[in-house]
């Protein structure tokens, strides 16, 4: 494999002056760049389990530093723990439940909450436990049959919620609250006396920031474009970053199931005797000496399923490999740049259209529809959010205007709107390859002039109804399945552990 720092880097593709000036506003512009930094951060393994280790360090750290000072040994301070109990919304358990804790080669909720009362340190934030002392997973087993730790899952939480509550022998008790984002401490406490309180209503927009009409694909379809592409380099590092992931779950000490099986499907000879038959063609394709090639649409889906899936099934198996996420997942990030690169190969791509603008473009339309459904979703967000998003997205890279972008959007959901998120695990690798393989088919679906009426279905007739159909989905006709598909992960667990005992 090439070096992957310098895989890919799009022409700049500098907007005509009368294009920039016409309607331009430094402060829209500012605005954009803004979301776009702010939904793209980096994330290893999986966030989840993270977020519940981090809330368990942060109450053991500050019974640790009051009562017991800094530098006390370990060995006394985990003597001290009586119980640990840990709160937490439907959705972010299920995702927790069985997906790798990064680092480890283990899962569980009650797992990554003793790995963070092992911890207490939260200065890394959610990489935790990417650097974990020799020993401390072993460590962390014994623990976890020496100390009672409780989970309970709560309906009643609205977003993202979890709960660490520390009981120490000597009747101290410790506390720490993550709300909203999975590393957005809220809250820590001893003994109910606050050492940490934000208030998240303090965190809305100034009045000064504009609000832009991100519903409007209008509007987009003519904004996006009039930025400057030099401020854009965030998506061209996304794009490289998630690439090298892939490459990663394709080199031949990694390489992943569902890789070698898209693989060995695709080729012609059906022989799997090297590291894969594809995508032998990137390496040269997406280097900055060299323009990209346009192939046929059926090698730009084979490779984007390879590649989205051998991503996705690395980061599930929780191994140390940065990726760029957006929209709040890794695996969304994975689906969306991966995606949308592949698409970006495909014949009828138009040269004035830059990929820059096409990840910007995509991204704040991520971001809307995020807003609408929330971080963690019933229905697969990488189909549902990322999939929408790339779709339009390289709709508009095949020239398409906004009523083609959203039949495009529409496509995607027609097709994938009954996909189900039952939680994060390798075996995601299945769905955001599928994704990858149906925005790329409904993009140029879409372009070729299929529609999906509005009175059909998920159909809809504006990007805003589309919105609204998202929102309901999501948090009226799919509440019930979060709360089945927790039953059924429950279960399986007692089950499990009985067979254990």
């Amino acid at each position: 494999m090439r070096n992957p720092e310098i895989m890919y880097d799009d022409p700049l593709h500098e907007p005509a002056d009368s294009m920039r000036e016409s309607s331009f506003s430094p402060e829209v512009e500012a605005r954009m760049v803004q979301i776009l930094e702010e939904e793209l951060q980096i994330s290893v393994g999986c966030t989840d389990p993270a977020a519940v280790g981090l809330a368990a360090a942060a109450a053991a750290a500050v019974y640790a530093e009051r009562i017991f000072g800094k530098n006390a040994p370990i060995e006394d301070i985990l003597a001290s723990v009586a119980s640990v109990s840990i709160d937490l919304d439907l959705n972010l358990y299920k995702n927790a439940a069985a997906v790798f804790i990064p680092g480890t080669r283990k899962k569980g909720v009650k797992k990554a909450a003793v790995l963070g009362l092992l911890i207490q340190n939260t200065e890394d934030g959610l990489r935790l436990f990417n650097n974990l002392p020799g020993g401390a997973v072993s460590r962390a087993e014994r623990l976890e049959k020496e100390i009672p730790v409780t989970i309970q899952v709560r309906e009643d939480f609205s977003s993202l919620s979890i709960d660490a509550e520390i009981q120490w022998r000597d009747g101290n008790r410790s506390a720490a609250s993550i709300r909203e984002h999975h590393d957005l401490i809220t809250r820590v406490s001893l003994n109910d006396e606050l050492v940490v309180s934000r208030d998240l209503s303090t965190g809305s927009v100034p009045a000064d920031v504009p609000e832009l009409p991100l519903h409007s694909l209008a509007w987009l379809a003519e904004q996006v474009p009039k930025t400057a592409p030099k401020k854009l380099q965030a998506v061209i590092e996304g794009l490289n970053m998630n690439f090298s992931a892939a490459q990663s779950g394709m080199a031949k000490e990694n390489l992943t199931e569902d890789a070698r099986t898209y693989a060995a499907f695709y080729s012609r000879d059906r022989e799997i005797d090297r590291v894969l038959p594809f995508p032998y063609e990137l390496e040269a394709c997406f280097s900055e000496s060299t323009p990209v090639k346009s192939i046929f649409d059926i090698e730009a889906v084979q490779n984007a399923k390879i590649t989205v899936a051998a991503a996705t099934r690395l980061r599930m198996s929780g191994k140390d490999v940065p990726i760029m996420a957006c929209g709040g997942s890794g695996n969304h990030g994975i689906t969306f740049f991966l995606t949308l690169m592949h698409g970006w190969r495909m014949r009828g791509i138009r040269p004035e259209r830059s990929f820059r603008h096409a990840g910007l473009l995509g991204i704040l339309l991520l971001h809307q529809i995020k807003r609408q459904t929330g971080v963690i979703t019933p229905m697969c967000g990488c189909a549902v959010a990322s999939g929408l998003a790339a779709s339009a997205a390289l709709a508009w890279g095949l020239g398409a205007g906004p009523d083609t972008m959203l039949q495009a959007m529409n496509i995607v959901l027609s097709s994938l709107g009954g996909v189900v998120c039952d939680g994060a695990k390798p075996s995601c690798a299945l769905k955001t390859s599928l994704s990858a393989q149906v925005t790329l088919e409904a993009a140029r679906m879409a372009v070729n002039g299929l529609t999906v009426p509005s009175d059909e279905g998920l159909g809809a007739g504006s990007f805003s109804e589309l919105l609204e159909i998202l929102r309901r989905i999501h948090l009226e006709g799919m509440a019930l399945f979060d709360r089945t598909m927790v039953s059924i992960i429950r279960n399986r667990e007692l089950v499990q552990s009985g067979s254990a005992g």
